[in-house]
């Protein structure tokens, strides 16, 4: 579910959308309307994947929050970034450059859900400082 970006729809969680447009900086808000990022609830399936892929470029970083991670005892639920694996945990977010080969794997028996914000990395000024 799209929250901030491009088909973005705030009605689907007016609440959490609420809580964000009053934390995050308006000229955020603006670069995701601009297609400079975006905000979703994220939700895996159990026993499913998504594999293997890479962003075009490092001009972005995301973000997953943890919001429902299976335990530990109903199965690996985890994102690989480059060699690395790691557990999603519940309230705690993990930072990534997507430009790096990353990959999913839920094999447990039950769905994972993130709030995945992808944002303008900080070394550029915003999305329309880039040349193409």
């Amino acid at each position: 579910v799209v929250l901030f970006g491009r088909g973005g729809d705030t009605s689907r969680a007016p609440n959490t959308c609420k809580l964000l447009s009053d934390i995050l900086p308006p000229h955020t808000l603006e670069l995701f309307r601009d297609g400079g990022g975006e905000i979703i609830f994220s939700r895996l399936n159990c026993e499913s994947k998504i594999l293997p892929h890479v962003a075009p470029t490092n001009h972005r970083l995301t973000c997953h929050l943890g919001i429902f991670v299976p335990p530990e005892s109903s199965g690996r639920c985890e994102i690989r970034v480059g060699e690395e694996w790691r557990r999603w945990e519940a309230g705690k977010a993990i930072v990534f450059d997507d430009s790096f080969e990353h990959e999913v794997v839920n094999s447990s028996s039950q769905a994972r859900i993130i709030l995945l914000i992808r944002f303008w990395h900080p070394d550029f000024s915003s999305p329309h400082s880039m040349s193409t």
